[in-house]
């Protein structure tokens, strides 16, 4: 699980410094940096690769560099660990039965006695996902980031400002309506891992689900009062993308998650 929590931080939004797109090609590239409060160099970067039904993220700087691809017709995720040449296999099914699983392990806590559910609790510590209420506000719209028009969100968690998100209708972005609906597609499966996740990992996209309109295109992320993560986005691309972008390499070793 370790390793799927940089993926979904990732994912926590999308920012313009838009430059013009060039009107050939079916796929769409969005190269995004992720910076901190009073530092000049970027923590980390991500780059998106949008092709038919199907999407590459490489992201770099957040503990190591990693790989996660997502195709829509199988429902199935991979993560890749290039250094390693090895991968992760996650599908819907895998999914659904961590999540049954973990709801199993609530459900059989919550009747037990209260002594051993505590002694279950500091044996589980740290390996137990935690109770998340999220509430999300959209404030007003209208707003310009860069070159685009934005709806404004605020999103709390357990009544703390998480996160400050801007989005923007999919056609400013120069993506297609399905580009949008793979990632949703995606997502929805983030969710469930998000949501069982210990300390729960955030998302934009997985947290706003169908709350927010169109594509987050800045997150900012707070720790109580104080700013902490933001995300953004330094250049847009649209051009054609090979096949093998959406695919594990020859001679990658599949593991198992967890090991």
């Amino acid at each position: 699980m370790k390793k799927v929590i940089p993926l979904i931080l990732a994912l926590t939004g999308l920012a313009c410094v838009a430059s013009p797109l060039a009107p050939e090609g079916d796929g769409v590239v969005i190269y995004q940096e992720q910076t901190q409060p009073g530092k000049e160099t970027a923590k980390g970067s991500s780059t998106f690769y949008f092709g038919k039904e199907k999407i590459r993220i490489e992201s770099t700087g957040q503990g190591s560099d990693s790989v996660i691809i997502f195709d829509a017709n199988r429902k199935v995720i991979w993560m890749i660990n290039s250094a390693e040449k090895s991968y992760f296999e996650m599908t819907e099914e895998d999914v659904n039965k961590m999540s049954k699983a973990m709801e199993d392990m609530k459900k059989q806590m919550a009747g037990m006695p209260a002594s051993q559910r505590a002694m279950m609790e500091r044996m589980m510590k740290g390996r137990m996902p935690q109770e998340r209420k999220i509430d999300i506000q959209k404030i007003r719209s209208g707003e310009k980031v860069g070159e685009y028009t934005c709806s404004f969100y605020e999103v709390s968690v357990n009544g703390k400002k998480e996160s400050e998100v801007w989005t923007a209708s999919v056609d400013q972005l120069h993506m297609k309506p399905g580009d949008f609906a793979v990632i949703k597609e995606m997502m929805k499966m983030f969710e469930l891992l998000q949501r069982n996740a210990p300390g729960g990992g955030s998302s934009a996209l997985a947290t706003g689900g169908d709350q927010m309109e169109g594509f987050p295109v800045r997150t900012v992320k707070y720790q109580g009062d104080k700013v902490i993560f933001e995300s953004k986005v330094v250049r847009v691309e649209r051009k054609d993308l090979e096949d093998a972008l959406f695919a594990v390499p020859n001679g990658y070793k599949k593991k198992k998650m967890g090991r």
